[in-house]
């Protein structure tokens, strides 16, 4: 296996000190806004997810010796998600009528406008557990390499039909990084074919109609590249960072939407119900996390964050591994990253895992 650099352990052990404490500082500022909000309903939902991410950040290190089986908590998970998409996709109708009366109304809601553009909306990240099932590829265990292929191929399958640029990006880092950092058995026929697989799953997405959804934005150059999405990310961010310097500590946890000027809010026609309803969940945070963390809790917050990740790209990138599962770890965890790049680093779901990956490689 590849080996990431080495440095002193007692350097290793400083950062991750530091890691520590800088995290505490900043949950202390995030604590702090309250002062500087506008809606303290969104503020409590805001920091109930903090609150309980920062909980599993602090008790999973408890549990550091059961690694696999939290990661093996993830693959069940991911195995019950891909049954969750194939009823989205292949029987929309069932899902209407029994599946959403055991869904809460909000996420529901999203699915269901997401559905009309044609798109897979779940509140999950099944892209992060590629390089789990990677650990299984050349094992020498026939069932579990099986299951293993079975579960990128489905990742790939779900990743595309979700017509969600982000989760292709995802699985295409996830794929390429666990190539390089995970495969200890270089054969190249079980590498070839696992191409040969990919190759055949991209024909297989270039061609798919379901019903009388089409699912082919990734097929269409125009659809593709189109960047109104990207504008609209910038002109965010600009304003994430405007209303950074609102005060202290910005505008206040959850407090985003509350600050948006009203030419932001009603730019845009209301074209159908469900469009409008994605335009207004997509302007309620901002869908960057540096832009989400100075808009929130102000330059400070932003300079104490920007120090976090700094301390995991150091650690990450320039110590050496104790085994693959840890490695598994680095790579799930800025496979996650790249999400909040592009996308708002909620619901808890993100934030949770965010934090539980953290506090596995703490």
């Amino acid at each position: 296996m590849y080996k990431f650099g080495i440095l002193n352990k007692k350097i290793v052990n400083k950062n991750i000190k530091n890691s520590k404490s800088l995290i505490l500082v900043l949950f202390i500022i995030q604590s702090l806004s309250i002062f500087s909000i506008l809606n303290i309903e969104s503020f409590l939902l805001r920091y109930k997810d903090i609150v309980i991410s920062l909980i599993f950040f602090i008790n999973v290190g408890l549990y550091k010796n059961k690694t696999k089986q939290i990661i093996l908590v993830l693959l069940f998970g991911f195995f019950i998600n891909a049954v969750y998409q194939f009823i989205l996709l292949f029987r929309t109708d069932f899902f209407t009528r029994v599946v959403s009366e055991f869904i809460y109304q909000k996420h529901l809601n999203y699915v269901l406008a997401n559905l009309d553009r044609n798109r897979i909306y779940i509140d999950s990240f099944d892209e992060i557990i590629i390089p789990f099932l990677f650990l299984n590829l050349f094992v020498g265990k026939p069932f579990y390499n099986v299951l293993a292929k079975i579960g990128i191929f489905l990742i790939i399958i779900f990743s595309f039909l979700s017509n969600f640029r982000t989760r292709i990006l995802m699985a295409i880092f996830a794929i390429i990084v666990s190539f390089g950092f995970l495969i200890k058995y270089k054969k190249s026929e079980k590498i070839f074919l696992i191409f040969l697989i990919l190759l055949i799953v991209f024909f297989f997405l270039n061609t798919i109609t379901l019903g009388e959804k089409k699912f082919f934005r990734f097929n269409n150059p125009e659809e593709f590249l189109e960047t109104s999405s990207i504008i609209f990310r910038v002109d965010q961010i600009k304003l994430s960072f405007y209303m950074g310097g609102a005060s202290l500590f910005g505008v206040g946890l959850g407090n985003y939407f509350d600050n948006l000027p009203s030419f932001f809010k009603n730019k845009d026609l209301i074209i159908s119900q469900s469009v409008n309803f994605v335009k207004l969940g997509a302007e309620e945070y901002a869908h960057n996390i540096f832009g989400f963390i100075v808009a929130e809790s102000g330059y400070i917050g932003l300079f104490i964050f920007v120090c976090i990740i700094y301390l995991f790209i150091k650690k990450d990138f320039f110590t050496q591994q104790k085994n693959d599962y840890l490695t598994a770890l680095v790579i799930s965890f800025w496979t996650l990253f790249i999400y909040g790049l592009f996308n708002p680093i909620i619901p808890a779901s993100y934030q949770v895992l965010f934090w539980l990956i953290r506090g596995l490689l703490m």
